[in-house]
């Protein structure tokens, strides 16, 4: 596999559908190529983290994110 982006967003995606089934997932700045996956993919858990525990109802740092660990 020398793409990700190409599997999870086909070019047969209308324009604005892409960009809702990017920003929904969570994956905008998604890399081209491997190399950089392993930034993109901390900075996504930490995007999804906060998510989650504002929708809890809780911030970083609170006991009950220390389940999230």
């Amino acid at each position: 596999m020398d793409c990700l982006r190409s599997g999870w967003t086909s070019p047969s995606r209308a324009k604005d559908k892409r960009a809702t089934y990017l920003a929904e997932d969570d994956l905008d700045g998604l890399p081209l190529d491997l190399a950089d996956f392993t930034s993109f993919f901390e900075q996504r858990k930490q995007r999804v983290r906060v998510r989650l525990l504002a929708a809890l109802g809780t911030t970083p740092g609170a006991p009950e994110d220390a389940a999230l660990s």
